[in-house]
């Protein structure tokens, strides 16, 4: 098999001194940046063109692909979690925790339906509209049994993608490997348990999380 290129000895850049390539390549036309300027390449299969001794023939390594996979493994370690703790969930009955799951809902669904945190007819002005704003809508457009499942299943994926500015943290101090181990762990902790409940808990911990990570970066 014939070798790619063949290069004159090797001379120092200063000397001016100047060799021959034979590269064996198709025909091809390209401008790239190289030493002092651009050059262009127009040169059919076997054809010698003139380089100086400061050139070095590099071919262009493939690019590496690990970042595409690993934020799939990202996106799989949200989705199995959140189809885990949505699945622990329906071991509960709701509301479980009373009466934080009801405040919550029906402040949800007043916030859907009218646009104000009301509970009922009383108004509400100390509670936050995130938790309400996320389960608010499934319990407002549906029926009851059937929209507590979709704020089941919104809580959950809300609690599982702390992984993300978990990984994003992690992914500063270590490799992707172990960044991806660090938001499994997080992904592991007890905590998580809240994750099937209309409280509070799941926005609170990837908000807080996401809030430290900021820190950490300014």
């Amino acid at each position: 098999v014939e070798p790619l290129f063949t290069i004159a000895p090797f001379r120092p850049r200063w000397t001016g001194l100047k060799g021959r390539m034979r590269v064996y390549r198709p025909r091809t036309t390209c401008d790239r940046a190289h030493g002092h300027g651009i050059r262009r390449y127009d040169t059919p299969t076997g054809e010698d063109r003139a380089v100086t001794g400061s050139e070095a023939a590099v071919l262009d390594p493939p690019r590496a692909r690990r970042m595409p996979s690993v934020a799939l493994a990202l996106v799989g370690l949200v989705v199995a979690s959140t189809l885990v703790r949505f699945a622990i969930a329906q071991a509960f009955t709701t509301p479980w925790i009373a009466p934080d799951e009801m405040v919550y809902g029906m402040l949800g669904e007043g916030l859907w339906s009218h646009g104000t945190l009301t509970l009922r007819t009383f108004d509400a002005p100390y509670y936050s509209l995130l938790t309400p704003t996320l389960i608010g809508a499934p319990l407002e457009l549906s029926d009851l049994a059937t929209g507590i499942q979709w704020a089941r299943l919104l809580q959950c994926l809300a609690m599982s993608l702390v992984a993300v500015p978990t990984f994003v943290w992690a992914r500063r101090l270590a490799t992707p490997g172990w960044a991806l181990a660090a938001a499994a762990i997080t992904l592991a902790a007890p905590a998580l348990h809240y994750a099937g409940f209309l409280m509070t808990e799941p926005l609170t911990l990837v908000v807080v999380t996401v809030a430290l990570l900021m820190l950490a970066r300014a």
